[in-house]
């Protein structure tokens, strides 16, 4: 019988009601990553509304490392794995972004997923974080891209 499903279960209620973020994390890799069902039935994919949350969400985390007086330069991301479970609304996966290693946990049903990114050593910064998707967006919306407003 597989364990991933109850574990994926468990997992995603995490995301939506866990005050540290950190055990959230900590229970994907301690219990997902090493289920080898849940490996194989994770496939690469693309997902531009999650490259577009992570460059949103470790702007904001990068600016609480930064100097006052240091402007933040623009986020790119780096040797980005994403994977989706199939028959599964999660995604999950790993890159670089501005040198530091961060992880992406995210369920799509719900849109609502965790961000995980290295902070100055030895510490880590965890976000909590929403999608919404808005159709049909002009130049005059507030969320349009380059908007300063993080969601």
């Amino acid at each position: 019988m597989e364990k991933y499903p109850a574990h994926l279960a468990r997992l995603k209620e995490l995301v939506q009601t866990a005050d540290n973020f950190g055990d959230t994390v900590t229970y994907f890799f301690d219990h997902l990553t090493s289920d080898p069902v849940f490996v194989n039935r994770s496939k690469p994919v693309k997902h531009p509304l999650l490259a577009q949350a992570l460059k949103t969400v470790t702007t904001e985390l990068f600016k609480r490392d930064a100097p006052a007086d240091r402007k933040i330069e623009e986020v790119q991301i780096a040797n980005m794995v994403l994977l989706k479970l199939s028959n599964s609304p999660f995604y999950h996966g790993a890159c670089f972004i501005q040198r530091r290693p961060v992880s992406i946990l995210y369920f799509e049903d719900i849109d609502m997923g965790i961000v995980c990114t290295a902070s100055t050593y030895p510490y880590m910064q965890f976000a909590r974080f929403t999608c919404y998707r808005v159709k049909d967006l002009d130049q005059n919306s507030i969320f349009a891209p380059g908007n300063r407003t993080a969601h």
